[in-house]
Parts: structure tokens; sequence; C-alpha cells
């Protein structure tokens, strides 16, 4: 465990230093693998004050994806630390660059367009796309504003978050960023703690943390413990995102806690969120746009649809990946501007009330064809959930006998 209350920036500095002087430029990009304590953090934040882009990468990676995420983005550096096994000619240990002795802040000149990081996802090939974020989009989104719903709140109401997200789940950015860049202590689940429901609950007792987040999957396992359950009952505040809100998870939550819920939405490619909402009931929504977010739910020839009438969800704003690394096509494809704006095609199918609400109600390519009938898996998914004991579902096609069923 690692909180980083009183951290201090030296750190950051003396890896940003060094890798200035090994010859870093603005926007090179920098990979790191490392086991989750401090260095982790101050490898993150230094890469940054160097002005490069950081590439957050689990070391459970097999080795066929590390490989194909180095080459693509064409990584100057990879940083490890003790114990990562991984000998590149690229590879520098953290601790050489803590041998670095300057410590003033690096004078760097980027702008909000720079790259900060790049979130590698699994696309529908398998193989990894780089998603290009930058300064201007953590920056909006990590903004202590009353329209970035979940981040005021946690920020003005506790006083202290639990990290336990992979590195290289965009979510990791929100439970670091969102908090010590607001002056607010995060606790760092170190490696065991990150996945082992006991040893969290442990840390919970040692350093009284007040808020916590997670997906609605960990969660719904996590609070079959009454471990966990005892600890989330001293929350203020959590989080959920990442995956599709399921109604029951609510219910599951009230049963041990009247901490305030929000939903968090929104693909990696908005930058962690565009839509959050303070979830008062078993009816869950994506909630409204967050600062400097616009949407639009169009249909396909690209026309706004009024509410209710169920379409593509668009979102635009200040939050918008500069595209995907090396994937042009890919890029030209779902990201577009449209009246000066930039915005991002989310795929998602959704609709919006009287008062600019949106429901996200699944994905586009979720529908199918089966005996004639057009069928949305994502409904009867959602519908099978309702029912008390289901902890998870997943809808498919399958042939058996010749014959195709659900």
């Amino acid at each position: 465990m690692v909180n980083l209350h009183m951290w201090s920036y030296e750190k950051s500095n003396r890896i940003a230093n060094a890798l200035i002087k090994k010859g870093c430029e603005i926007e090179d990009k920098v990979m790191f693998m490392m086991k989750r304590d401090s260095n982790l953090i101050a490898s993150v934040l230094g890469i940054i004050k160097a002005g490069c882009a950081f590439i957050p990468i689990d070391p459970k990676y097999p080795e066929e994806r590390i490989n194909q995420v180095l080459e693509d983005s064409d990584s100057k550096f990879v940083i490890v630390s003790d114990d990562i096994e991984y000998n590149g000619k690229n590879a520098i240990n953290v601790n050489e660059l803590l041998k670095e002795e300057d410590v003033s802040n690096p004078n760097i000149n980027l702008t909000p367009e720079n790259l900060a990081f790049l979130i590698y996802t699994s696309g529908s090939t398998g193989k990894p796309k780089g998603v290009m974020l930058t300064h201007m989009g953590i920056s909006n989104y990590i903004a202590n504003h009353p329209l970035n719903m979940p981040i005021y709140a946690l920020v003005n109401n506790c006083s202290k978050m639990i990290s336990i997200s992979t590195v290289s789940f965009i979510v990791f950015l929100r439970e670091i960023f969102g908090t010590i860049m607001n002056g607010m202590p995060v606790v760092f689940a170190n490696d065991e703690e990150s996945i082992n429901p006991l040893e969290l609950a442990k840390l919970f007792d040692k350093t009284g943390v007040d808020a916590f987040g997670s997906t609605p999957t960990r969660l719904l396992e996590y609070l079959k413990l009454e471990e966990i359950q005892d600890k989330v009952a001293k929350c203020k505040f959590m989080i959920v995102g990442g995956e599709g809100f399921p109604p029951r998870l609510y219910d599951v939550i009230r049963k041990c806690s009247d901490c305030e819920i929000y939903n968090s939405y929104g693909p990696t490619e908005v930058t962690i969120a565009s839509h959050g909402k303070l979830i008062d009931s078993s009816i869950v929504t994506a909630g409204f746009p967050m600062l400097n977010v616009v949407d639009k739910v169009m249909d396909i020839d690209g026309n706004e649809l009024p509410p209710y009438v169920t379409g593509e969800l668009y979102v635009g704003g200040a939050g918008i990946a500069r595209g995907y690394c090396n994937n042009e096509e890919l890029t030209n494809k779902v990201f577009m501007e449209l009246n000066g704006i930039n915005y991002y095609n989310t795929g998602d199918l959704a609709k919006k009330d009287e008062s600019s609400e949106v429901y996200v109600l699944g994905r586009n390519d979720t529908q199918i064809k089966l005996r004639g009938l057009r069928i949305e898996l994502s409904e009867i998914e959602d519908t099978i959930a309702n029912y008390s004991g289901i902890n998870s579902v997943k809808v498919m096609v399958k042939e058996v006998n010749g014959v195709e069923h659900l």
C-alpha cells in the first residue's frame, strides 16, 4: 500500500530530467511496466513533465501483446521496476532514472493539444489499437467544477480515495489524476491488495478511505463478502464505470451503504468519461454531459434525432482523442468534425428525454437477425439480469444441430 498524501514531487522531477537528458522530446512515447508502488506514480508524472506521452502496460500482459504495443507505438523507452522481466534494448530501470540529481521542474513548452498518454484497447480484430489522448482532455475531465459531477463530489466531500484499477485501464487515470491533481490523497493499492478483496478490506481499515470505485462486475463479486460490505458501509462516495451499470447493482450497494453512487459513462476515446449521474434508484442512465462536453443522437444519415428516438450516440468536446495511433482509416471512420467541434461516434445506441438526459441502450453491433426477426441482444441481457441470483449474463447466437438459437 502507498499513501501518496505526502508524496514529494522530487521523484517525478528526477525521472523527467533524466529522460530529457537521454534525448526524450515533446510527444515521444514512453511505456512503463512496473509494480504498484510510488515509483509507478512518479514515472507517470515524470514522463508527463518531460513532455512525453506515457503508455501504461500491465506486466501480466502476454509477451506478444507487449511487443505489439511497443512496435505500434514506437516507444522510445520502457521504464521497468525490479522484479519485472523485460530485457528489451530500450528498457530502463526506474532506479537508474532516480539517480538523476536535478530535482528542478523541467521547462517544457507544451500546448493543450499535445499528447499526454496512449491507452491501448483491444479492437475487433484482437490487435491492440492506441487511443491518443491529450493534455486538454485529461485536464478538462479532472477539473474541480460542478459540471464534472463525480470529480466535484469526490474532491469536495471525501478525504481520500482508494485505487485498485489496473494501470492499463483508463479508470486508473481518474483514480490518480482526479485526486492528487486536486490536492486529495489517493491510497494506491499494491499488487496483492488490488486483486485480493480480503487484503483490500485490510487496506480500508489501515487508511480510513471513504471513496471507492470499480467496474460493476468486480463490485458484484466483491460485495458478496461481508468484509467488503463492512468497508463500503463507511464510504461516502462510490463511482461505477467501465461497463454498463446493471440495475440490480444499485440494490446490492444500498443493502450495505448509503454512500453517493455515481454512474460514469464514456469510452476511452472521450478521455475517461463524458457523462455522469448521481444514481438514486435502480433506474440507471448515463446522465448528462460533463464540463465542455456536447452530444448528439443521430440516425444513419447523420440527422439529429428528437427525444425518445433511438440512434447512435456521438460525443464531442474537449476530451475527444486525436485518433488511433498509426490507424488513419479507423480514425477517419469514427472521428469527425461537426460545426467546428471534434466528435467521436461511440457506437452505442442511445436516446434522450426532454431534459436531454442520455439513456444508453446497448451497442449498435448487438442487433442480430434470427429467423427473420431483428433482435437486440442487449435488451435480452438487461431483462435476464433483473432476475435475482443472476450475477452476469451474455446472450449470443449459437448453432445447435444445424439450427441457430439464442
